[in-house]
């Protein structure tokens, strides 16, 4: 019987990407889902990141494709998402308000002083929303970027070492906002999200499918409840 109820967001197949003549990621496939919460997990250099930025197209595969049957275009597809990583993209001369508006006005082309103040005030950056980015420390930095994700309430969620830079309280923010797969008290709802993260327990207890990637590949994708973190731990040692 054809399957039923099953919102594609990204679907892969044959992924590859060289760097100096080394492959870093090659024949990667697979489909992310609706209510896919995924861990990237595996060595230093096995492709993690490469892979997630070929998802998001930030790199340009050298073989495979990329589809987004989830969203209506590419265009879509990147109003409706974001990436958190250790790089914060920011432009250093603009004041923290003024790079959250930019970015705001690039996907809805409209003010959000509210919504822009609502974020800078959670994340602890109200009194410094004046300041310029480049005066930010790194923690500074990267609270800004998770100020960023709350403002555009994105459906899909990339993120590739968010943790760190950031203090406890940062991070147990950032925490508290996967585990509920978004904030329902802004009505935003987080359909999906790939995490790449070193710490193997904190992935465990943020997502519900793990996928193991050695030597540039997909060697595994396990159910967490399939797997304890001792295991997993002894899998991935």
């Amino acid at each position: 019987m054809p399957e039923k109820n099953i919102n594609r967001l990204i679907c892969f197949s044959n992924l590859g990407k060289q760097f100096d003549y080394r492959w870093a990621v090659r024949k990667a496939q697979g489909e992310i889902i609706e209510n896919d919460y995924l861990a990237l997990l595996g060595p230093n250099g096995a492709g993690k990141s490469t892979l997630l930025h070929l998802l998001t197209r930030l790199y340009k595969a050298h073989e495979g494709e990329v589809s987004y049957p989830g969203f209506k275009n590419l265009r879509d597809f990147y109003s409706k998402m974001d990436l958190l990583s250790h790089h914060s993209m920011f432009y250093p001369r603009l004041s923290a308000f003024e790079n959250i508006d930019f970015f705001n006005r690039l996907r809805f082309e409209k003010e959000a002083k509210e919504s822009i103040d609502y974020a800078l005030e959670f994340t602890g950056l109200q009194q410094a929303k004046r300041k310029k980015a480049d005066g930010f420390s790194r923690g500074m930095l990267q609270r800004l970027t998770l100020a960023r994700m709350i403002l555009i309430k994105p459906e899909m969620v990339f993120l590739d070492e968010p943790f760190t830079g950031l203090d406890l309280s940062g991070q147990k923010m950032l925490i508290q906002i996967l585990q509920k797969r978004g904030m329902p008290e802004i009505s935003w709802k987080i359909k999906s999200f790939i995490l790449v993260d070193h710490d193997f327990k904190r992935a465990h207890e943020l997502s519900e499918q793990l996928w193991i990637v050695t030597k540039g590949s997909l060697a595994q994708k396990i159910e967490k409840k399939k797997i304890s973190l001792k295991e997993l731990e002894k899998k991935l040692s």
